[in-house]
């Protein structure tokens, strides 16, 4: 569900911010680049996880988090 989220929020800020797409980490993820993506190893991959979540409060993130799933049914 995490990469889920990070993958919608990385393409929203990757519109308001056209270099991001030029680094590694998050083009890979941009690209489900399944393979660069491991490659990256753990500090890789928290880099993207660490840059979608910058600044936003926990009641912001509990929001999006929820309006991004509305659609999904878990069991």
């Amino acid at each position: 569900m995490q990469v889920l989220f990070c993958q919608d929020r990385l393409r929203q800020l990757a519109e308001s911010d056209p270099a991001l797409p030029e680094q590694e980490a998050f083009r890979a993820l941009l690209d489900h680049d399944m393979k660069a993506i491991h490659a990256l190893g753990k500090q890789g991959v928290f880099e993207f996880a660490f840059k979608v979540h910058a600044g936003m409060s926990v009641p912001v993130f509990q929001q999006q988090a929820r309006q991004r799933t509305s659609h999904l049914r878990l069991r």
